[in-house]
């Protein structure tokens, strides 16, 4: 199969970085993932690790752009949001003269089946991969919290970056 023929890639482990390293690890697992060489020689140090490194240093190292985070975009603590890795993402991008890449909510539409939402989700997965970007996923778990000034808002309970490699096709068989 083309998969078993695919070259072995090195996998950045987030434990050899940082309690909530995730997230750089998944950019720079993306990065060795398509072979993209400009933007890796772009990110400083001698190791793939030492790479992740300098990607959260110098790109998460600024405020959050998130409302309702003080810290810098990127902390071991708190790790980073969606809007913040998109941003350092496009940062690192620009510096190494290449494009911008988007980031989207997956949610279902209005009318949308099962099966259409599937395969909508692996269309855009499959041309991200095509194009020379293996996309990034930020799973979360999340709650409703009321804060002190009445509103409602949702607090992440837990997260987890991962750097999509491959997508099946979506079938109606998938669905329970």
């Amino acid at each position: 199969s083309p998969q078993s023929q695919a070259k072995e890639v090195e996998v950045i482990h987030q434990k050899a970085i940082g309690k909530n390293a995730c997230g750089p690890c998944a950019y720079v697992n993306s990065l060795l993932r398509s072979g993209n060489k400009q933007a890796l020689e772009s990110l400083e140090g001698d190791t793939p690790a030492d790479k992740v490194r300098f990607f959260a240093e110098t790109f998460g190292n600024v405020p959050s752009i998130y409302e309702h985070k003080p810290e810098t975009a990127y902390s071991d603590g708190d790790g980073v949001t969606d809007q913040d890795l998109l941003k350092m993402v496009n940062q690192s991008r620009k510096s190494s003269g290449q494009s911008a890449v988007s980031g989207e909510h997956i949610l279902r539409k209005p009318g949308e089946s099962p099966t259409a939402f599937l395969e909508r989700i692996r269309a855009s997965i499959a041309k991200s991969i095509a194009s020379g970007f293996h996309p990034l996923l930020d799973i979360r778990c999340s709650k409703p919290v009321e804060e002190s000034d009445g509103e409602t808002r949702w607090h992440k309970i837990a997260g987890h970056w991962v750097c999509i490699v491959a997508i099946a096709h979506a079938a109606d068989d998938l669905l329970v």
